[in-house]
């Protein structure tokens, strides 16, 4: 089982948790998981089939850019976009 860090916009549909344990084997896996629990999540998160331009996944800290990338039990995985203003 993993740990899916949220930031705090991604919170707010999300039953503001900030830790998410998902049973998992790989990103997407988990990425389909949390958007099935969390619906809400996926237009903040998602173009189309994959991840908008403004969203990256790291595990353990090291940018995970490939979604079939293997979970390992334990694991932490953290959803970062970036910020934008004016």
């Amino acid at each position: 089982m993993c740990k899916v860090y949220l930031p705090s916009r991604l919170r707010m549909v999300a039953n503001n948790q900030t830790w998410i344990e998902i049973e998992a084997a790989t990103i997407q896996e988990t990425l389909h998981i949390l958007l099935e629990n969390f619906p809400k999540l996926r237009p903040l998160i998602m173009d189309e089939n994959k991840l908008n331009l403004y969203t990256r996944i790291f595990i353990n800290n090291n940018e995970a850019r490939d979604l079939d990338k293997i979970i390992q039990q334990n694991d932490t995985v953290h959803i970062i976009q970036a910020m934008a203003g004016g």
